[in-house]
């Protein structure tokens, strides 16, 4: 309703990040044939705000990049437009492995999309 009736504006773009902390390289999610996979696990979550708070019918996509470790995605982002010119800049899908200090490991994972 916010959004619908424009209370805080036109949205011209809108920035959104996933990321998962993993502790354990055993987890599920870095065996594909369970689902694994960045894309897999979790792209549903950044991609569906464009359907379910904007109501977009098409979406096209302008650029994407996958970053793949071991034959398996584990970050990507995606930057698309829907009919209504609203841009979604950098829907990030990130797998944290948590080796070392979060800020040191987000530092580290941050450096694909700069």
């Amino acid at each position: 309703k916010i959004i619908n009736d424009k209370i805080i504006g036109n949205i011209l773009y809108v920035d959104s990040s996933f990321k998962v902390p993993i502790n354990d390289k055993r987890n599920f999610r870095f065996v594909k044939k369970l689902g694994g996979g960045a894309l897999n696990d979790v792209g549903f979550y950044p991609i569906s705000i464009m359907f379910t708070l904007f109501d977009s019918k098409k979406i096209k996509i302008l650029n994407s990049n996958i970053v793949n470790q071991n034959n398996l995605d584990i970050a990507g982002d995606i930057k698309s437009q829907n009919e209504n010119k609203i841009i979604f800049n950098d829907i990030e899908l990130i797998y944290i492995i948590r080796e070392s200090s979060t800020e040191d490991y987000i530092s580290q994972v941050d450096h694909f999309f700069k």
